[in-house]
């Protein structure tokens, strides 16, 4: 299978982060982005885990 690229990576969502913050004038620091980012990436696995199963039942 061929590898998809996508543009989401740490970098993207760091810019991300930050200007959303910035939109709403809220002060964010390093340790606020590494935890969004965390936070997203537990977000994901549930989501799959979600997907799949939804997969499974209506294929």
């Amino acid at each position: 299978m061929k590898e998809y690229k996508t543009f989401i990576n740490q970098k993207e969502m760091r810019d991300f982060f930050r200007e959303i913050c910035k939109e709403e004038d809220r002060r964010f620091s390093d340790k606020d982005i590494v935890s969004f980012i965390k936070f997203c990436e537990r977000d994901f696995f549930d989501w799959l885990k979600t997907n799949y199963n939804y997969f499974l039942t209506n294929k």
